[in-house]
């Protein structure tokens, strides 16, 4: 994973998050990482106002941040913007996890501060790193009479941090297809908490149809997330699975 087999300095990751997911990260990156460190940072109380927790944030990171090339924010989408721009104000690069529900006004200045500060903000959609993606027929890609895309993600677990479904799940369905099939059709996108668990998406045109299931997927998704992430950092390229990027599948979302 790490880009030290490239010759390239390990960088060292700060993971805001202490749930179950940002364990998970925690135990990932540190399998690579020259450091990696958990910042102990809450979400914002229902009493406490956005300018007060931004404030506690920053004086937080004041003390810590300096430790560390890259924030990864591990927790629910509430109040993101305030820690990729307390974050940002630091000069670190952010990767953030999906979904992101903030507007075009707040994604756009956001974008343009880490454009100020020379810095990437990637957002986390592990399944655009699938093996099965690469191997789409050549036909279906160049098909005359148009591409559809439909996709299914439904678990069995109830919808713990109360994010509908369609969000939480159904934005790792729209991330393939914004990245591969961005001019496909939305045929039809199914998703649900508390049933049978499905995991598949299907590509077709009139003549082809070619089906990716990955529910039982055990391939290194998050890993490779990492290893593409720093490539671009060092080679100095835009992350595509960015800001904007999400912006667009918010946008997808809304015509559903």
């Amino acid at each position: 994973m790490s880009c030290k087999l490239r010759g390239f300095e390990l960088l060292k990751y700060g993971v805001i998050g202490s749930g179950r997911w940002g364990s998970v990260i925690k135990k990932i990156l540190s399998t690579g990482s020259e450091m990696v460190i958990s910042f102990d940072i809450s979400r914002r109380h229902k009493s406490e106002t956005r300018k007060n927790y931004k404030n506690n944030i920053k004086r937080y990171l004041q003390r810590n941040i300096e430790q560390v090339d890259v924030i990864w924010i591990a927790v629910p989408p509430k109040d993101q913007d305030i820690l990729i721009e307390s974050v940002l104000d630091y000069g670190k690069h952010v990767i953030v996890e999906k979904p992101w529900m903030c507007d075009q006004m707040v994604t756009s200045e956001l974008v343009n501060h880490a454009k100020f500060v020379d810095r990437q903000v990637a957002v986390h959609y592990q399944y655009c790193y699938l093996d099965a993606l690469k191997h789409v027929p050549f036909a279906l890609h160049n098909s005359q009479d148009g591409m559809y895309f439909w996709g299914e993600f439904c678990i069995s677990r109830s919808n713990r941090l109360s994010i509908p479904a369609i969000y939480n799940l159904g934005t790792h369905l729209l991330a393939i297809k914004e990245l591969y099939f961005p001019d496909a059709f939305i045929k039809g996108i199914h998703t649900g908490y508390n049933m049978l668990d499905k995991r598949r998406i299907r590509i077709q045109s009139t003549t082809q149809c070619y089906e990716i299931d990955f529910q039982n997927n055990n391939e290194p998704l998050i890993q490779r997330f990492i290893f593409d992430f720093e490539n671009h950092l060092n080679s100095k390229k835009e992350f595509p699975l960015n800001l904007m990027f999400s912006l667009n599948i918010n946008k997808e979302l809304i015509l559903l």
